[in-house]
C-alpha cells in the first residue's frame, strides 16, 4: 500500500452503474480487486525528490507521482544524497550550497585525483576518467521510466565540458542492468547549445546504444524489449564528469527520471479522487 495517500474500493453503485459516491471501504494488504480509488491528502504537496509512493499490484509497481511527472530526483538540498565518484577517484562528491547562475543551486563536485595518460599518446585513458555513480534510489525498478526522460545540468568549475576531442570518443550517461546488458547514450549524439542542461529521452531511438561485450562487434540500437528490461533492475547508473584530457572540477545538480506525461497520474488538486484499472501487460521481443 502507498505511503501517502489512500486505496479504496469502488462504491457497489459506482462499480455496477456509474454513479457516484464512488469511494467504498478502505482496500486491505491482502484484497483481491481489479479496480481502485486512489485519494491525495486534503492538504497536499508535491514531493520535490520524486514520487509520493508506490503500490504493489501482482507483479506491477504503480508509482503515484505529481504534476512534475518525477519519479526519482537528488536535489542535493542538504547533503550529497550518497551519490559517489568512481574509476578516477573511488571517493564521495564534495557538497556546496552555493548557487552559480540561473540553472545550478546546490550541488556535488567531482574532480580528478591523478590523469593517466594512454602509452604514445596524449589521451587520457577511459578507465582513469571519474564518474557520478547514483545512489541505491535511481536503480533496481524504474521500468516506469521509459519513454520519459533522464534529466541533470552539469557545469565546469575547472576545465571544460565538450572539448575538442571528447564527443567522438566517451559516453555521457551508462546505466547497466542486472541482465548484463549495458546501455550508454554517447557524446556525439549531444548537442553543444544544451549547455550544460541535459534531457534525455529514455527509449530505444533517441540515441543509446548497447555495448556488445564483444570488441570484435558493432555497438548497436537497443530493441524496446532490452531497454525496458534494463531499466526494470538498475544495476549502475553513471554520469560522465571528466570530460577533458587534463586535470577538472564539474559540478552536478539535479539529477532526475521523468515518466512520459501520458503514463502518468497527472494529479492537480487537493482531495483528487483517481479510479485506477488493472490489466496484465505483457513484453516480448
Amino acid at each position: 500500500l502507498p505511503d501517502s495517500g489512500t486505496l479504496y474500493h469502488l462504491s457497489k453503485v459506482y462499480a455496477k452503474y456509474g454513479y457516484e459516491p464512488k469511494r467504498g471501504k478502505l482496500v486491505q494488504l491482502d484484497d483481491s480487486v481489479d479496480r481502485v480509488l486512489y485519494e491525495r491528502p486534503k492538504y497536499d504537496t508535491e514531493n520535490r525528490h520524486g514520487a509520493w509512493g508506490y503500490f504493489v499490484w501482482g507483479n506491477a509497481r504503480v508509482n503515484l507521482v505529481g504534476p512534475s511527472h518525477i519519479l526519482i530526483a537528488s536535489r542535493f538540498d542538504n547533503s550529497d544524497e550518497q551519490w559517489q565518484l568512481v574509476r578516477n577517484r573511488a571517493s564521495s562528491p564534495t557538497w556546496d550550497p552555493a548557487g552559480l547562475g540561473i540553472h545550478i543551486n546546490r550541488f556535488i563536485i567531482g574532480f580528478d585525483d591523478l590523469v593517466h595518460k594512454s602509452p604514445g599518446s596524449t589521451s587520457e585513458t577511459n578507465s582513469s576518467r571519474f564518474l557520478f555513480s547514483a545512489p541505491s534510489k535511481f536503480l533496481h525498478r524504474q521500468a516506469a521510466a521509459y519513454g520519459g526522460t533522464l534529466e541533470f545540468a552539469l557545469i565546469a568549475l575547472a576545465g571544460e565540458i565538450f572539448s575538442k576531442n571528447s564527443a567522438s570518443r566517451h559516453n555521457l550517461v551508462e546505466i547497466q542492468g542486472t541482465n548484463g546488458i549495458t546501455l550508454t547514450f554517447p557524446l556525439w549524439n549531444v548537442s553543444q547549445s544544451t549547455n550544460g542542461i541535459f534531457s534525455i529521452p529514455l527509449n530505444e531511438n533517441s540515441g543509446w546504444i548497447q555495448d556488445p561485450k564483444n570488441e570484435l562487434l558493432q555497438w548497436s540500437v537497443p530493441s524496446k524489449c532490452t531497454f525496458i528490461q534494463t531499466l526494470a533492475d538498475i544495476r549502475y547508473f553513471y554520469i560522465l564528469g571528466d570530460f577533458s584530457d587534463w586535470y577538472e572540477s564539474i559540478a552536478l545538480e539535479m539529477s532526475f527520471f521523468a515518466l512520459a506525461g501520458e503514463l502518468t497520474l497527472h494529479i492537480q488538486s487537493a482531495n483528487f479522487l483517481f479510479v485506477l484499472s488493472f490489466l496484465p501487460v505483457l513484453v516480448d521481443n
